[in-house]
């Protein structure tokens, strides 16, 4: 039988969707043409309007502050070291004071500015700093000016993921903005001012110059795909109810409708205007023509999803269970193919998922990983839920022709013969066989759940745990092969031998030496140490070029060199040429090469040629090899170009390089060896292995050269993180769904059972305390790694100003001669501390540092941090410790006075630790990672200890329950044993109080319904008795009358007395005996019968009756056995029989039919007679013992029939209507061996 679930779905609901539908598109089409070319183009009133104001704020503020300046200086320079800084984070506003063209105050250092000038430095409007675009205003009075800056554009000399560039927030305008001080073919003049200045800004349009954001249009572009999946849904349910082929295939019809409409959308790139959002850019994934990017996969896992829905509310099919048992095997086999091919589907989608894009799924670092990965995930979890759904609506239809081992054998079998033949598969083996067992495993817990169990909360938290680690250790094993993959690229790189960041300095450094005129004069005089001095200074003024061992020869002709060991004379020309030409690949623009000699270093060669004349040739050779074993204190990435971070992956992992068996370089904390045993069986291009608890990659590129990349190995431990991770998200996103889900039905709490309840608050509770426990430890981590921070910088702080008092202790002041001394100074004191050091002199401008490309770049100004300035000089501190940033990137700094040896403050030492952040991160990552496995292994425990202790809570109260379900009147009632002194006990000791009052009071109930039943019954007899005896009475007084009068017909009256009163003594025997039969019923003899031969030797004994015809129609595919007593069961079809053609009119033709059928678990029988049915007011009478129709009898029929059936376990009711005729329908439980 075939039941339509759907709502009934009329043709105004179709009108109204496809209306939708049309104004949607038309709006789409009307937004689109009034965008057009508005991609491109400014709004040049919004950004003249803000640069008004922002002119009105800088002039009101400088003519202030001018003021104040010459009244209270001291005031003044409170508020440019109080208020000036507020200012600058809100509004990205800086000020400065210059007293007679010196810098002495500022509000910010993240704007450069130099530390000495004059006000025509300033004259601009437009100013075009080395961080940045500013809108300049000046006020100047007696030999003081002051400057304010607005921020309009971040424009550094470089980009990387730390710092980029970016336009002011209320510009609203990205990066791709270009500025510039004249007009350009095709930009937009922004008028500065309207004071009618010369000056002016424009700005090309590069690119998409407006901010990615979600617009009109891209909401219309949404609304119109969801009213026209709506529409589709609601003309399929419309059609399926009108054509019952289209209720079948409904699901297959809804499905190549959505197929065709998305098949159009990505072919004429329905979503082009989402282009500009990452979610949609193939960079991020890109697998095929169906999932072009993750926003493309999400909406079609949505409509996967939405076809899913679909399938799980649609009709509903009651098969019957009589099916043979080969139909069962086909069934069973043919779903569990579906359930291990859908496996296998999803496997697939999750390996493209994995391989093709550039997301993480490697669980270890929290941190490292984006909402782009948990879209992925969420993306699986929701394609894992489509198919449960489809799966539980299957084995609901066809509940009655599947076998529970037969699937399992059929999925166990399957995956076996999926091992057997998976060798073709990107993963190995055991791989194979734990996704074959956990998909086993997944499925089959499915389907004992809908099969051999009942569905609730707690099983189907059980199934997300297996899915939770189906998708962990899938995830993991795909990104290790993955892993695999980047390890091969990266040792690729690494045996390369180039290194793109000293390339970058060596163009910039080779540039500074060709354009340095001291050079050319010592060239000329031949002053041979202050040329090597003057080269020397420029690579090793770099703290890049630390990691390399720098060697300097001047050749002259006729020079020549002896090379090492055997100290062979070569000319010395020749022999770099020689170098050159055999190893040597050019560097553009400069003349320095990379030399490709395998030697398991990185070497670089540069030629510098100077020749006045043919008696002057002289050449400088730079010869540049990188340092073994060389790690020291790196290069921030902040202040490396994007361009240059391309194997800045490699930083993460342990890697070394062996050339001719002996380490020449090494990074990490694995401890390589400094020589290797030399195998020559060990030829293969790259190795995988396992030693010393790390996994180690190895490319050998040639003979000679090894390369191996490590990294810790913990294959269980990472998946437990990933199982932890994983499980919690799909936890939590199963709940909002199941919660989503329950909110629906009004009152949905006041359903839920107490066990329920109390399991459901004691999860909360604990995880409540968790959440709040972990953001409790959360924030003293914090704060702890913090405070353990500001110790250790403290001590090296200390450390470096001892070592600085010792060498400059004695100075009472510091010059600006004695810069280049501090420069190398610091720069040595900082490869010592592993730390950068910077020194200010007293009026906080930068007198020398460790870094200064920090600052030649433009991303620290070359003075002090005003907040920490106004602590050391106005309140005297002894140290300040403050928080400072470059672009958006927060880092702790240290401040101390240096004092000489006389105990006099002459500088400000200055440690910024910006270069190790990501300690703190992994440190943050570590403590999450531990935190979700207590959390996880918490919450496991707590469902299982909520369940036992909700059962043993609600034991008692279950036990009460069922012995008050149990309750029977006509019986004793069990009284509870339950001897602890508690709520429950009181409850309990007032059920068996209860229990004791309900049986006196069913004693006294049960004897005054036997006193009343014998009293209606004693009326009852009386009354039926008094109906004979009447008549009697009168033929006996005239029978007496006659004989007195000698009638002549005496002999005849008395014969006919005689015959009445003959037949009212029948009419008393007749009521005796039905009286005696209604009291006997025998006890029940119940056993195994054939109800339908039952019905057959019912029908034939009453066959021969005239002008009635039986029909019996047996809808049933075997035996109608039944456990009852076959008796009593003869008697209740005799009696409805009897009834039925009693209740036949004469003048009628009867007709009875019997009918029998099978539901579930009952055999449904109707006896049915076209007789004058039951009236309304019969109805409710009609099983009582004393009611009858008929003119005769007790009316006891009907009323032994119905506890004959109550006897045998089953029930009976009818259907009646008047002058048409009545169905009496018993369902009676089928014969089952394992219910009897």
């Amino acid at each position: 039988m075939i039941k339509n679930n759907f709502p009934n779905i009329k043709i105004w609901h179709l009108i109204v969707s496809f209306s939708l539908v049309l104004i949607g598109l038309i709006s789409q089409q009307f937004v689109s043409k009034s965008n057009t070319n508005t991609k491109y183009t400014l709004n040049k009133e919004k950004i003249e309007t803000i640069l008004k104001e922002k002119n009105i704020l800088l002039k009101g503020t400088l003519k202030q502050l001018t003021e104040n300046y010459k009244t209270d200086a001291k005031q003044t320079q409170e508020w440019f070291y109080s208020q000036g800084k507020n200012i600058y984070n809100e509004k990205e506003i800086g000020y400065f004071l210059y007293d007679k063209n010196n810098l002495k105050f500022w509000t910010t250092n993240d704007i450069s500015v130099p530390t000495s000038t004059n006000i025509s430095f300033f004259d601009n409007k437009l100013l075009n700093l080395p961080n940045g675009w500013y809108l300049c205003q000046t006020s100047s009075a007696d030999n003081f000016f002051i400057v304010g800056l607005a921020r309009i554009k971040k424009d550094y000399s470089y980009e990387n993921h730390l710092i980029k560039n970016s336009f002011a927030k209320d510009f609203d305008l990205t990066h791709d903005a270009v500025i510039s001080r004249e007009e350009i073919q095709g930009s937009t003049k922004i008028d500065i001012d309207d004071t009618g200045s010369s000056f002016y800004l424009s700005i090309k349009t590069n690119k998409n110059i407006n901010k990615v954001k979600f617009s009109f249009y891209n909401f219309l572009c949404i609304f119109n795909m969801l009213n026209l999946v709506i529409f589709v849904l609601l003309f399929t349910i419309f059609l399926s109810n009108k054509i019952k082929i289209i209720l079948l295939l409904n699901p297959i019809f809804y499905a190549i409708l959505i197929l065709v409409l998305r098949y159009i959308s990505l072919k004429y790139n329905y979503t082009a205007s989402f282009n500009d959002f990452r979610l949609f850019s193939p960079e991020l994934f890109a697998e095929s023509f169906w999932l072009q990017s993750l926003g493309d996969y999400i909406i079609n896992v949505i409509l996967f999803l939405s076809f899913a829905i679909l399938v799980f509310f649609n009709y509903k099919i009651d098969l019957d269970s009589n099916f043979p048992k080969p139909i069962k095997v086909i069934f069973s086999i043919s779903l569990a193919s579906i359930m291990f091919l859908s496996g296998l589907f999803i496997s697939t989608l999750m390996f493209g998922l994995v391989w093709n894009s550039s997301m993480t799924f490697s669980f270890e670092n929290i941190l490292a990983l984006d909402i782009y990965s948990l879209i992925g995930t969420l993306i699986i979890f929701l394609i894992i839920l489509s198919f449960v759904l489809i799966f539980i609506k299957l084995f609901k239809v066809f509940k009655n022709v599947l076998n529970f081992w037969y699937l399992v054998i059929s999925l166990f079998v399957l995956c076996s013969l999926y091992l057997i033949f998976a060798e073709t598969t990107k993963l190995s083996f055991y791989d194979n066989l734990v996704f074959a067992f956990l998909f086993f495993l997944a499925w089959s817990s499915l389907a004992f759940v809908m099969l051999k169990s009942k569905t609730n909360y707690f099983f189907s938290v059980g199934i997300i745990i297996i899915f939770a680690f189906l998708i962990s250790e899938h995830f993991s094993r795909l990104s290790d092969k993955k892993e695999i993959e980047t390890f091969k690229v990266l040792t690729y790189n690494l045996a390369a031998e180039r290194d793109v960041g000293a390339e970058f300095f060596i163009k910039e450094s080779f540039y500074d030496l060709m354009n340095d005129e001291k050079l050319v004069e010592h060239l000329k005089n031949k002053n041979y140490d202050k040329i090597e001095n003057a080269v020397s200074s420029e690579f090793f003024n770099n703290r890049y070029f630390n990691k390399y061992e720098i060697q300097i020869t001047m050749c002259e002709k006729e020079d020549s060199l002896l090379i090492e060991p055997d100290l062979v004379s070569v000319d010395c020309f020749e022999f770099f040429r020689e170098q050159i030409n055999e190893y040597g690949i050019i560097i553009p623009s400069t003349n320095f090469y990379f030399l490709d000699n395998h030697n398991g270093r990185i070497s670089y060669l540069g030629e510098i040629r100077f020749q006045e004349n043919d008696s002057t040739a002289i050449n400088i050779y730079v010869e540049l090899n990188s340092k073994i074993f060389s790690e020291g204190l790196g290069y921030p990435e902040i202040l490396l170009d994007e361009k240059l971070l391309v194997k800045k992956t490699a930083r993460s992992y342990n890697h070394a390089k062996y050339n001719k068996s002996r380490l020449i370089t090494s990074k990490g904390d694995y401890k390589y060896p400094f020589a290797i045993a030399s195998d020559t069986n060990d030829t293969a291009e790259y190795k995988l292995f396992k030693k010393d608890s790390y996994i180690h990659f190895q490319y050998r590129p040639d003979s000679d050269n090894l390369i191996i990349i490590s990294k810790p190995y913990s294959q269980y431990s990472r998946q437990l993180v990933s199982f932890s991770y994983i499980f919690l998200f799909l936890f939590v996103v199963f709940n909002l769904m199941w919660l989503f889900s329950k909110m629906r039905t009004a009152n949905f709490w006041k359903g839920v059972s107490l066990k329920v309840k109390i399991q459901s608050w004691f999860i909360i509770i604990l995880v409540v305390s968790l959440l709040i426990t972990g953001s409790i430890a959360m924030r003293f981590i914090i704060e702890g790694y913090k405070e353990k921070q500001s110790e250790a910088m403290l001590d090296k702080l200390i450390s470096v100003a001892v070592e600085l008092e010792y060498s400059i202790g004695q100075k009472k002041a510091i010059n600006y001669e004695d810069v280049h001394y501090l420069n190398n100074l610091l720069i040595k004191l900082s490869n010592v501390f592993y730390i950068d050091i910077n020194l200010y002199d007293l009026n906080g401008i930068l007198l020398s540092t460790s870094r200064a490309d920090l600052f030649d770049k433009g991303l620290k100004a070359r003075y002090i941090d005003a907040n920490a300035y106004s602590e050391l000089l106005m309140k005297n501190a002894g140290t300040v410790i403050v928080d400072e940033k470059i672009d958006e990137i927060d880092y702790m700094s240290v401040y101390i006075p240096f004092r000489n040896y006389n105990n006099e403050i002459i500088a400000y030492l200055n440690l910024p630790y910006f270069a190790r952040q990501n300690e703190f991160a992994e440190e943050i990552s570590n403590f999450v990672l531990a935190f979700s496995n207590i959390f996880l292994f918490l919450i496991l425990i707590s469902v299982i200890v909520g369940v036992f202790i909700s059962r043993q809570l609600t034991r008692p109260l279950a036990l009460v329950q069922e012995k008050i379900r149990q309750m029977d009147i006509n019986k004793k009632a069990e009284k509870i044993v339950y001897t602890k002194n508690d709520e429950l006990g009181g409850l309990i000791r007032e059920y068996n109080k209860k229990v004791d009052e309900l049986t006196e009071s069913a004693n006294k109930l049960a004897q005054s319904e036997r006193e009343m039943a014998w009293r209606e019954m004693a009326k009852q007899i009386a009354h039926e008795i008094k109906n004979p005896l009447t008549p009697m009475k009168l033929s006996v007084q005239y029978l007496e009358r006659a004989y007195d009068l000698k009638d002549e017909n005496w002999e005849q009256t008395y014969k006919k007395v005689s015959k009445t009163l003959i037949e009212q003594i029948d009419i008393l025997s007749a009521i005796a005996s039905e009286f005696s039969n209604f009291a006997k019923m025998p006890a029940s003899k119940k056993e195994v019968i054939d109800i339908v031969e039952v019905i057959k030797n019912s029908i034939q004994l009453f066959e021969n009756t005239e002008d009635i015809d039986f029909e019996f129609k047996e809808n049933l595919k075997s035996k109608g056995f039944v456990y009852a007593d076959k008796e009593q069961m003869l008697r209740v079809f005799t009696n409805l029989i009897k009834n039925g053609i009693q209740a036949i009119p004469k003048e009628r033709m009867g007709l009875i039919k019997i009918e029998i059928s099978s539901s579930d678990k009952n055999y449904i029988i109707k006896v049915i007679d076209n007789g004058t049915g039951i009236s309304e007011q019969m109805i409710p009478k009609i099983f009582q013992p004393n009611f009858t129709t008929k003119s005769g009898g007790m009316g006891l029929g009907l009323s032994m029939v119905k506890s004959l059936l109550t006897s045998n376990n089953a029930t009976i009711y009818f259907e009646t209507e008047e002058n048409i005729g009545t169905i009496f329908i018993i369902e009676i439980p089928m014969y089952n061996e394992n219910n009897f």
